[in-house]
């Protein structure tokens, strides 16, 4: 009852704001004021009908949640709520979405559980009612109108595009991992589709000349790219030592299109892991004993030069990459509410203590996995010539910059707000590293963007904002400063 009450709300305001819009136009005359909006068609054709032979092809990186996950026989992880979708109450739904927390190496562990394409649109069955959320169909989009052909669109038929399908792909990769250890898969991923984009070029272009790529990445998609970028395949941390800071994923990648990511992190990952996720209003939220159990989670947690949890008793400052702070401040998994949570993840173990013990291990793995992360990634480096970063971030809305965790209560809250798009602040997107005490006019930040682009869109509008669209289309098809001897028309 309360899902269809729910439905029919939202189903009401949307007709009510329909069919009353042409009377606020006419009291609010300012309202009735439209935007310009540009023919990128017609501007980009000139460009667009050129030969595919004569630019890089694009992959597309989502974020969090952001690639379909499947189980044997097609079973659905991620990606569709529907009768057949997994439920978090049940316990083994409950492991498919979790990571094991038993000591199971995090790089190379085989759940079973694989991902099968960037999630465009995001398909919900509520009450025999079907809605859909767009997605990262937005980018999928706006690379269409600029004349790029998704691969996975093409070979599954859904679009014809003749053979022309070699000009876009979608990276799907398991979000539920280490950052670090899918950049591997990226690295894989490249390497296979610069071998078929080669081959198809010299079959019917005659061009014998090395493939190099552009990436748009959203989200945590723009931590991964930035990492392979850095590192290459290389792992976060190596038999205790750091990896080489020596560019060698820059030798297959000249732009870098960044859309929102949390160069500093998101005070919002930290609540995640101790409230749980929930997509929508009208589904199941997703435990914080599941979410904390991954370790992407903990890469997205704030990591700027400032505190960015305190006592709400104190004001003391708290550090929550810390194990103890976790464990007495009963954070995530360690909340003995989640305890139920942790007996579906871990069946063989028979007391509440020993769960939490193996719990606590598996958060203190997490954290120092996402501290070494954030410390690879914050080493100011400029990439080599060639290669360049671009940024495209939201500041028109107030979004949680630092938290409040009260110990009594055993609850995170919201301390102070700062722009940004809602999920990711200003000052996270670019990294910056500037402090009260230590103010400089300039930015200062470890990433060397070649240029930023300020959106006033939440995290998702920043990829169907009009204004990313057109910019993002001029980075990737006429910015001059890219231009090779190979894509000039004389």
């Amino acid at each position: 009852m309360k899902t269809k009450t729910i439905l029919l709300l939202l189903l009401s305001f949307a007709i009510l704001g329909y069919f009353a819009r042409p009377w606020i136009d006419a009291q609010i005359p300012g309202l009735a004021i439209k935007k310009a909006m540009p023919e990128l068609g017609a501007i980009y054709e000139p460009t667009i009908m050129l030969n595919n032979s004569i630019r890089n092809p694009v992959i597309v990186i989502p974020g969090m949640m952001g690639s379909k996950l499947q189980a044997a026989a097609e079973r659905t992880v991620w990606g569709v709520f529907d009768r057949q979708s997994i439920d978090p109450d049940i316990p083994e739904d409950a492991r498919l979405l979790s990571c094991p927390i038993d000591g199971t190496d995090l790089d190379e562990f085989d759940d079973g559980v694989y991902a099968t394409g960037v999630l465009d649109s995001l398909k919900i069955e509520i009450a025999g009612l079907a809605l859909n959320h767009q997605a990262y169909l937005n980018i999928l989009t706006m690379l269409g109108v600029g004349g790029y052909r998704d691969e996975e669109l093409g070979l599954a038929g859904a679009i014809d595009y003749g053979d022309g399908h070699f000009t876009c792909f979608q990276f799907p990769y398991d979000w539920r991992r280490d950052n670090a250890s899918n950049a591997r898969r990226l690295h894989e991923f490249l390497l296979e589709k610069k071998s078929y984009i080669e081959a198809e070029r010299k079959q019917r272009f005659g061009i014998e000349e090395p493939v190099k790529f552009d990436i748009v990445a959203h989200s945590m998609g723009g931590l991964l790219a930035r990492y392979y970028l850095r590192y290459g395949s290389v792992g976060a941390w190596c038999d205790d030592q750091p990896p080489e800071l020596n560019w060698a994923g820059a030798e297959h990648v000249d732009r870098v299109v960044l859309i929102g990511t949390p160069n500093s992190g998101s005070a919002k990952s930290l609540v995640s892991t101790h409230e749980g996720f929930s997509f929508s209003v009208v589904l199941d939220t997703i435990p914080s004993g599941m979410v904390a159990t991954l370790p992407s989670i903990y890469q997205l947690l704030p990591n700027g030069p400032e505190p960015a949890v305190f006592d709400e008793q104190t004001g003391a400052a708290l550090d929550h990459y810390d194990i103890e702070t976790w464990d007495q401040r009963n954070w995530g998994m360690l909340n003995p509410s989640q305890d139920p949570v942790l007996q579906q993840l871990l069946p063989e173990v028979a007391t509440a203590e020993q769960r939490r013990a193996i719990a606590k291990a598996h958060v203190a793995e997490c954290l120092k996995r996402a501290k070494r992360f954030h410390q690879l990634l914050n080493t100011p480096a400029a990439p080599p010539a060639g290669t360049t970063l671009h940024l495209f971030a939201g500041d028109a809305i107030a979004t949680v910059e630092t938290l409040n965790s009260n110990l009594q209560q055993r609850t995170l809250s919201p301390r102070t707000e700062a722009p940004g798009d809602h999920t990711v602040t200003r000052k996270s997107t670019l990294g910056d590293q500037r402090t009260v005490d230590r103010w400089s006019p300039s930015v200062q930040s470890p990433i060397s963007f070649r240029d930023v682009r300020f959106l006033s869109d939440d995290h998702f509008g920043l990829t169907r904002d009009p204004e990313f669209t057109d910019n993002a289309l001029y980075l990737l098809l006429e910015d001059p400063t890219k231009s090779s001897p190979s894509r000039v028309v004389q």
